[in-house]
């Protein structure tokens, strides 16, 4: 093989290397929740997934990047409960701030996640 192959094919892999480390350092993700509120006319007590829990199966599902809060509501229907978890933009700087991002549902029994408005 000749020695310009071998330096294009090591230049492309350095780059690779490059790209993945400088992406992953602008996009982290926000060390959620930044904020959390947490309303309910109900004690999420007698729940196995907690409003903090809820927030993790959610953000596992529609990830956040960048500067979010995140506000929960426990909906106590006798036959199903779950959150509501609301991903609000939390960037003074853009034009959405304090807009809702992402309204996801998560199951207060079991916590699997059942859906997702934008």
């Amino acid at each position: 093989m000749e020695n310009w192959f071998k330096a294009l094919i090591i230049g492309f892999f350095i780059l690779a290397v490059v790209g993945i480390v400088f992406n992953t350092h602008s996009n982290t993700l926000v060390s959620y929740p930044s904020l959390i509120s947490i309303h309910s006319n109900q004690s999420s007590d007698n729940f196995a997934i907690s409003p903090e829990d809820a927030i993790s199966i959610a953000n596992s599902n529609i990830p956040a990047f960048g500067e979010v809060r995140y506000g929960v509501l426990l909906v106590n229907n006798s036959t199903q409960p779950y959150y509501i978890v609301t991903m609000y933009e939390n960037d003074p700087g853009l034009n959405n701030y304090g807009k809702p991002l992402v309204v996801s549902r998560v199951d207060a029994h079991n916590g699997h996640f059942l859906g997702a408005t934008v």
